[in-house]
């Protein structure tokens, strides 16, 4: 019985401890691999190169891909951290329009790093970018 206390005090620490992400996370590069890339910037403004029209817009036969940018802004809905993407215009949709960039943290021996990603069609995968060139360490305290 004891353990089980023990087992879950630290459970709680560990997890309550795990901090959210924050704007100085996610500045910088980040790819795909497949090449696409976001660079996330101070500003609160980002770019976005390469990225398959189908993640975007839901069109899973459409094969080409996408570029611009637009502002963003990290949010919380319902418990979940994501990026909102805000494009004011673009090519596909001249009135501009809106998306969500989920937020994940990811621990891999002692270490944990954040990671951004689309759910694919009907939720089956996850078309994900990982840090190449954060403003500070991607490495944070847990």
């Amino acid at each position: 019985m004891m353990r089980i206390s023990i087992l879950a005090l630290f459970s709680l620490v560990l997890f309550s401890s795990c901090s959210s992400p924050k704007k100085e996370d996610i500045i910088g590069v980040w790819l795909s691999n497949d090449s696409s890339k976001f660079q996330f910037n101070n500003d609160s403004t980002f770019n976005v190169a390469n990225m398959p029209k189908s993640i975007l817009f839901g069109h899973y036969t459409n094969k080409s891909l996408f570029s611009g940018s637009g502002f963003w802004d990290i949010q919380c809905l319902e418990n979940i951290w994501k990026i909102e993407l805000i494009f004011p215009k673009s090519d596909e949709l001249p009135g501009g329009f809106a998306c969500y960039l989920n937020i994940e943290k990811k621990f891999h021996f002692g270490r944990s790093t954040w990671s951004l990603f689309f759910y694919g069609e009907n939720f089956d995968y996850k078309y994900e970018f990982k840090p190449v060139n954060l403003k500070r360490s991607s490495k944070t305290k847990h």
